[in-house]
């Protein structure tokens, strides 16, 4: 059985953070890890593991949901566990079994918590592969076949 493996990466920061030395500390989180099921997940037709890190002190996180069971959507990103494609922003990735594809989003969005409107800054990566037999270190045996910047606050001096 063909499985589609996404890998998610969620650094999270807010105005306060917005420094070069700030800039700095969250480039030393990595943009791959090694999967661990659990916490990794399976959709419920068992077709996309679902394998997400997140860092940051919010309580603010991605929403992860499937429809028809063919689709996953998150942040700005659907998958379509059928025909094995990520789109994002208009633009459509094809995946390739055994060669894995990284994405970059950077977003910008207004949030309430903790009685507090403010501006919330994520870089969020996507590794994705699709695979006929779990390899749970993956994404740490090689480099992305193909890196996708997507569209988004990628271009914003602000968004260190």
């Amino acid at each position: 059985m063909t499985l589609i493996i996404l890998q998610t990466i969620l650094k999270q920061w807010d105005k306060s953070e917005l420094t070069d030395y700030h800039a700095e500390k969250r480039s030393y989180i990595p943009d791959q890890f090694c999967i661990n099921s659990p916490p990794a997940t399976f959709t419920g037709d068992q077709k996309c593991l679902i394998d997400h890190h997140r860092f940051g002190s919010f309580e603010t996180d991605l929403i992860f949901s499937q429809y028809k069971s063919n689709t996953v959507r998150f942040s700005q990103f659907k998958v379509n566990l059928n025909g094995y494609e990520i789109e994002s922003e208009g633009s459509t990735s094809q995946l390739v079994l055994n060669r894995w594809f990284k994405f970059r989003y950077l977003n910008r969005r207004r949030v309430f918590e903790k009685n507090l409107y403010f501006w919330l800054y994520e870089e969020i990566t996507l590794n994705a592969i699709l695979l006929n037999q779990l390899d749970p270190s993956v994404f740490l045996h090689s480099s992305p076949y193909q890196t996708i910047d997507v569209p988004g606050l990628n271009q914003n001096e602000n968004a260190k």
